[in-house]
């Protein structure tokens, strides 16, 4: 009982723990207004622009450009629309300050919130509006919320109590990637649920150390292609290939088992070999590896869309950390699903259910996501992944970037076990 109140302390620690704040990045941030509003519906999108002087062009840039609106109404509604929908757009108008070009990426409703459970979608959607020089970020205020922290291409750079956000571009930067993290408080069954499951491990979770672990942490994910909207910037080739690499590693050059147990592992093994490494989208060390590689062609002709996994072999040690044996598991358990695969969009599930081969049933590293492509250069990625051990998720683009999407730190392996309210949900486009 006493490893276990260990085990608890450190988590109600690393939960309470926030990140230093970059004053220098802090410094080129704002929350100021912007002169353009976008209003979603499950099928529509409403744009509002208050400084145009004249004629305004929509594309739609993942219909070839497609000029979707031409006209010198200032307010443009977008209709016809999929539901839950990744939609962006190119506006030119004419302003007081001269032609403007924006890049919009924005998604449209949902009848409601939803719970990744039971392979449902828990998704928060965000809009991004990106002019040559900023880039104005906008969500759904979540209820119970009171603290958004903003990372860029990995560095926390400020934290906002509202659910918009501005950032101003250094002048050669084209990709951008913005993380918001932020905790949302769990339901009263919710709790209920975590205390049971400490108590099934014969520990009573007191009523402060219940609340501290009652949060459930979600990130919205936008990354930001400037040269859009930046004819100075180099442009981006049009994307019509992706291949996105998701990897789970151990940092630690060892680790050990929470939930040891002797009649599992065996009475010789004390240690696990660890990863022993940090973040890098080159590593080729990882538990678990995930590859999905989409295609698409100049004609009518079927996307190519192709999966590909990896599982790495776990040694035990004993404890001085000499060899005992090996196991790999089967990785049966990671699998992808197609929903749907065309000439223009390709729209997969990946299921990832893989553990220690040694370790008690039920602590496997688990993740889940819905991965859309769209042969214009949308991509999103929607989805859920245990708080253990570390996660890492790139996408390489036909130009040859590579851009990271998110690296999220191993925070203890007691979350392999723990129940899915405590695992982190994440809603990623561009």
């Amino acid at each position: 009982m006493n490893k276990v109140r260990t085990i608890i302390l450190c988590l109600i620690i690393i939960l309470s723990i926030s990140n230093p704040i970059s004053a220098s990045a802090e410094s080129k941030a704002s929350n100021s207004d912007d002169n353009l509003k976008i209003e979603t519906a499950p099928n529509s999108i409403h744009l509002t622009l208050n400084d145009t002087q004249g004629l305004i062009t929509v594309e739609d840039l993942d219909q070839n450009n497609k000029i979707i609106y031409q006209g010198d109404k200032n307010e443009v509604v977008i209709d016809n629309l999929d539901s839950s929908t990744l939609y962006r757009f190119k506006v030119s108008y004419l302003s007081e300050e001269g032609n403007k070009e924006i890049y919009i990426s924005t998604e449209t409703d949902t009848n409601s919130y939803k719970a990744l459970t039971n392979s449902e979608e828990f998704k928060i959607k965000s809009n991004a509006i990106v002019y040559p020089e900023k880039v104005v970020l906008s969500w759904e205020d979540v209820p119970g919320v009171n603290k958004y922290s903003i990372l860029k291409n990995g560095v926390m750079i400020s934290e906002t109590q509202t659910n918009k956000f501005v950032d101003h571009f250094d002048n050669n930067e084209v990709y951008n990637t913005y993380e918001i993290q932020f905790d949302i408080p769990l339901t009263p069954s919710e709790k209920e649920e975590i205390r049971e499951f400490y108590a099934g491990k014969n520990f009573n979770l007191g009523t402060e150390e219940l609340e501290n672990l009652s949060k459930k942490p979600y990130s919205i994910i936008k990354v930001i292609d400037a040269s859009i909207v930046n004819p100075s910037l180099t442009l981006a080739a049009v994307n019509n290939s992706f291949k996105w690499t998701y990897k789970t590693f151990i940092p630690m050059e060892y680790a050990a088992d929470p939930w040891y147990n002797a009649a599992t592992w065996g009475q010789n093994i004390k240690f696990f070999k660890g990863d022993n490494r940090g973040f890098s989208s080159s590593a080729e060390t990882y538990r678990t590896k995930t590859v999905g590689d989409s295609i698409f062609y100049t004609d009518s002709t079927t996307a190519s869309e192709a999966f590909y996994k990896d599982v790495s072999t776990t040694h035990a040690l004993d404890k001085d950390k000499k060899l005992v044996s090996t196991k790999t598991d089967s990785g049966q358990y990671i699998n992808r699903i197609i929903n749907s695969n065309t000439s223009s969009k390709t729209d997969v599930t990946v299921y990832h259910k893989s553990g220690n081969p040694y370790a008690v049933s039920g602590n496997e590293i688990d993740y889940q996501m819905r991965v859309i492509t769209q042969k214009g250069g949308a991509y999103s990625f929607v989805g859920t992944h245990d708080r253990a051990p570390a996660h890492e998720l790139y996408v390489r683009l036909s130009n040859g970037t590579i851009l990271t999407i998110f690296n999220h730190p191993h925070e203890g392996f007691e979350y392999l076990g723990a129940p899915s309210t405590l695992a982190r949900n994440f809603n990623i486009s561009n």
